[in-house]
């Protein structure tokens, strides 16, 4: 049996931006947060220092490329982290949005 996460984050990972969308599983119901983010090493601190855990986070990336590597080393000592497959987690043809990949 796998272990649930109250509070989990998704990062659509692209050359300039990242979409960061987190998920808050409090009382009822439950609350996404989405925010955008740029991929400069200047900006890597601010959306990691957004990205803090006030309790246990699981985060899981989406990315093409090789863009993932710095958000991965930036977030790595800090948290879980997932690298997924674009093809195993991306929205419906003719759907495509950021924050639904993330």
């Amino acid at each position: 049996m796998g272990h649930a996460y109250r509070c989990v984050a998704g990062i659509d990972v692209h050359q300039r931006m990242l979409a960061v969308v987190v998920r808050h599983e409090r009382e009822d119901p439950v609350e996404y947060e989405p925010r955008q983010f740029g991929t400069t090493r200047n900006e890597i601190p601010h959306w990691a220092a957004w990205l803090q855990p006030p309790q246990e986070k699981e985060v899981g990336m989406e990315s093409r490329a090789q863009y993932w590597r710095p958000a991965w080393y930036g977030l790595e000592p800090h948290f879980g982290l997932h690298l997924c497959h674009p093809w195993k987690v991306r929205a419906r043809r003719g759907r495509k949005r950021d924050y639904r990949d993330a």
